[in-house]
């Protein structure tokens, strides 16, 4: 039970965390976009500098934020879990389908960024590289959490399924 009320704290946190973030991220972008400032990136090789009121920049932030607006609603379909799982319903319908909803949101996240890291150097015109863990890693770690809490969410459906058949033939 400790662990159920730690895992809800820290998920409540985590929620409520990612809506300000969200909410700054979209006023800051409106800023950038009604003053017409120009955003600079500053490597150790070069400086990139992107306008705001430019399209490609602006469909790149949209991504992000249907990206983050995903991870955000996959985070609320765990929290909505929570009360089932500290009530003893794990094996519960409402359960499975929020794990299948939380996965499939985690798969098209990691397969969101993975075209995004791709696609962001090719609108903007600066050079083509895959960085290994931008690119590759973490997209392939989102996806691989989305389809772990798919398989436990229809893994969920099916305990539920025999706990039934089981109830039945008692």
């Amino acid at each position: 039970m400790k662990v159920l009320l730690k895992l809800e704290k820290n998920i409540n946190i985590l929620y409520v965390a990612l809506q300000i973030l969200f909410v700054l991220a979209i006023i800051g972008v409106a800023i950038g976009i009604i003053k017409g400032d120009v955003f600079n990136i500053n490597n150790s090789e070069t400086t990139s500098a992107y306008n705001f009121r430019s399209w490609k920049f602006l469909v790149i932030l949209f991504s992000y934020f249907i990206i983050y607006y995903f991870f955000i609603k996959a985070v609320s379909y765990l929290k909505y879990i929570i009360p089932f799982l500290k009530k003893g319903f794990s094996f519960s319908e409402p359960v499975a389908l929020k794990l299948n909803q939380a996965g499939k949101l985690l798969i098209y996240i990691g397969n969101g960024l993975a075209v995004i890291s791709i696609a962001t150097p090719l609108l903007l015109k600066s050079k083509f590289e895959i960085d290994i863990i931008d690119t590759v890693l973490t997209p392939l770690f989102v996806v691989i959490l989305g389809l772990f809490l798919n398989y436990f969410g229809h893994a969920f459906l099916q305990a539920k399924g025999l706990q039934n058949e089981n109830d039945l033939t008692i």
